[in-house]
């Protein structure tokens, strides 16, 4: 499992004050107190300015959505889905380079990944190999 998609090491990595949003919607995770140790976790928007923070947890029953409510200035939305309700999984994977983009639905709710836009360019690598993770748990 790729670090960058574990809950320890995001929290060590985003406990800063730089990183206020992503540290707030962290804690709320925690929170939730479900177990962190058995999650996919996809941070969208991470290390981009100005890029709406959403965190995606992808556990074995239960996918997870927690994001900054733009509209009602901190607060933040909660989604808690089945898992088993997702469908209509896609994903595309570029021949030349390996990077995946993954889209699918889950009760009206349209997630797409793409690594090359939810984080910067020095973990982009990093991305890739959490959405394999990912395809991996939802086609298995």
């Amino acid at each position: 499992m790729n670090r960058m998609s574990t809950f320890k090491y995001l929290v060590e990595g985003l406990g800063r004050p730089e990183y206020k949003q992503e540290f707030f919607l962290l804690n709320e995770l925690k929170q939730l107190n479900i177990n962190l140790e058995n999650v996919i976790l996809y941070f969208k928007g991470l290390f981009v300015d100005d890029a709406d923070k959403i965190l995606y947890v992808f556990s074995d029953a239960k996918f997870y959505i927690l994001s900054i409510n733009k509209g009602e200035e901190n607060t933040l939305e909660v989604q808690i889905l089945n898992i088993n309700e997702i469908k209509n999984i896609k994903y595309i994977k570029e021949y030349y380079d390996n990077k995946f983009k993954l889209s699918f639905i889950v009760n009206d709710v349209t997630v797409k990944l793409n690594p090359k836009l939810d984080t910067n360019m020095h973990h982009v690598h990093n991305y890739n190999e959490i959405v394999q993770e990912i395809i991996s748990k939802l086609i298995n």
